[in-house]
């Protein structure tokens, strides 16, 4: 009896770090988890997941810690109306917040609403919302991968939809793992989307918060 304690114990800390490396019905697939413990590790067996140009450089932006300071805005706060407010208003480049954040309220957040970029390449919008790699962001991702050189070449000329899905991968999964991150363990979060990306972002899903928590 202690003993499957023990093992139960130590299953329900692997489905807390690392839920993307189990599926709906709880299984365990160690395939993902070395790769994502050990991005070296050399895996043999095929397994079922979602694979992008960029997705090693996404992992890497999720570790980073936050190199900028969160500076008071003190003639808002001093307006009569704020003085006893409780709430928390940042301005800044979301992917950085994310990081200060997850110093102080990791495991702490109930709910999380987000409405991230559609990748209409629609003009509509305040904000860019159209995610292709530029030329240079390619060339950033190419030069850290070990391929052939001329399989490099392809890369660089490769444009379209394909790459348009890999750009948005690459800029939402670093501000997706973090989120998850800041959840508590009967969290949840919400993201408006339209058809552009919504097939993406559910395999994302998958792969970060783990299916069986859709």
């Amino acid at each position: 009896m202690v003993k499957q304690e023990k093992e139960n114990f130590k299953i329900n800390i692997l489905k807390k770090e690392f839920p993307e490396c189990f599926d709906r019905d709880g299984n365990f697939n160690i395939e993902k988890f070395q790769g994502i413990i050990s991005p070296e590790t050399k895996v043999f067996k095929d397994s079922y997941g979602l694979n992008w140009l960029g997705k090693s450089y996404s992992r890497a932006l999720a570790q980073i810690e936050a190199t900028t300071m969160i500076r008071e805005d003190v003639k808002h706060n001093k307006q009569e109306e704020n003085k006893e407010s409780e709430n928390i208003y940042i301005k800044g480049d979301n992917l950085e917040v994310l990081r200060h954040l997850n110093n102080g309220y990791r495991e702490k957040i109930k709910m999380i609403y987000i409405d991230p970029p559609y990748n209409t390449k629609s003009g509509e919008f305040v904000y860019n919302d159209n995610r292709d790699f530029s030329k240079k962001e390619l060339e950033k991702l190419v030069e850290a991968m070990i391929i052939e050189e001329d399989e490099k070449e392809r890369i660089l000329k490769w444009v379209g939809s394909s790459s348009s899905h890999s750009a948005w991968l690459t800029f939402m999964f670093p501000r997706l793992y973090l989120a998850r991150k800041l959840l508590t363990e009967d969290g949840v979060i919400f993201i408006s989307i339209d058809d552009n990306e919504v097939s993406q972002l559910k395999l994302m899903c998958d792969e970060i918060f783990g299916e069986e928590n859709f």
